[in-house]
């Protein structure tokens, strides 16, 4: 099959960057996140508590939706399976799909120990009571060169994916990105009417 990119829509640069930075890779322990998020959150107002807490459900989403994801498209997202199922994917195709499945549960199954290890390793140092703050950086910043490095790799069998489609398939992707994008800027306005509506609000009751 002659392979070729189809260019996709400008109007998909700023969901992609957000979506680009949801696939980014988790280096901090979850226990660290987690004390952090608790400590922000008790000294923040309601209103800034709000936001974090919908900022923090976002990226959860994401996350979840990047693990669930019938078909990914690195720097843009992932795509359902009606999307995927109106492709027709062919048998080079189809082949090129699961071996971007596989490299994907087997990155996320790595980045999960790798994480773990390096909590126990703490955990290990603070009970001893021997912190070791260069072996700790370190090793965070060998973890992550690792992470990076394989999820290039992993990108890079997306990509193939990609450059498989025809025109025509990568139109039908581009239009079920564009239907999203138009969707995520109606509820973006929907959400800032309500947050000016509540400030407004606010302010009257206060004044």
């Amino acid at each position: 099959m002659r392979k070729q990119r189809y260019p996709l829509a400008s109007t998909l640069t700023a969901l992609g960057a957000a979506l680009a930075l949801q696939g980014a890779v988790l280096v901090a322990a979850p226990a660290a996140v987690a004390a952090a998020e608790t400590k922000a959150a008790s000294a923040a107002s309601p209103e800034q508590a709000r936001t974090g807490q919908h900022h923090h459900m976002r990226h959860h989403r994401g996350r979840h939706h990047q693990i669930k994801a019938a078909m990914w498209v690195p720097g843009y997202g992932p795509i359902g399976k009606e999307t995927l199922s109106s492709l027709s994917l062919n048998e080079e195709q189809q082949n090129l799909l699961e071996e971007a499945k596989a490299a994907g549960t087997d990155f996320r199954k790595t980045r999960r120990e790798a994480i773990k290890t390096a909590a126990r390793t703490r955990a290990e140092q603070l009970k001893s009571g021997k912190l070791d703050p260069r072996q700790a950086v370190d090793a965070a910043a060998d973890q992550q060169e690792r992470a990076l490095a394989a999820r290039k790799g992993l990108n890079e069998k997306w990509l193939a994916l990609w450059d498989a489609l025809s025109p025509e398939q990568q139109g039908k992707v581009t239009a079920a990105f564009q239907q999203r994008a138009e969707k995520h800027a109606e509820k973006q306005a929907k959400w800032r009417e309500k947050r000016e509506s509540r400030k407004a609000a606010e302010q009257s009751a206060a004044s």
